[in-house]
């Protein structure tokens, strides 16, 4: 067991970095099912989540190893798709932007 530690706490890391980014997105979510404006945090949302799952995931090819990065592994597919999921819905630096100037519209 005592062996298994390193591997143990990354997992927690892991686990925990899932835990913020889907408790974000549900905050989110329950203030637009209030009515509320939440561009901002769509914007914090996108941005939180994608860097979220692609730190996760990149420690999961990083316990698998050279295994983590086979085609056909699931891993391998979701690594892919995550990476290609950052691109497509705008970049961390342009949801960055986005959040930085409607916090300067609303301070």
């Amino acid at each position: 067991m005592l062996m298994l530690q390193a591997i143990q706490h990354r997992v927690a890391d892991m686990a925990t970095g899932l835990y913020a980014a889907r408790s974000m997105t549900y905050a989110a979510l329950a203030a637009l099912d209030e009515g509320r404006e939440v561009h901002t945090e769509a914007f914090m949302c996108k941005l939180f989540v994608a860097e979220s799952a692609f730190r996760i995931l990149d420690e999961a090819v990083q316990i698998h190893g050279k295994e983590g990065l086979t085609q056909g592994n699931e891993i391998e597919f979701l690594f892919r798709k995550i990476r290609m999921f950052r691109v497509l819905t705008g970049t961390s630096e342009i949801q960055r932007n986005g959040i930085a100037k409607l916090l300067a519209l609303h301070h």
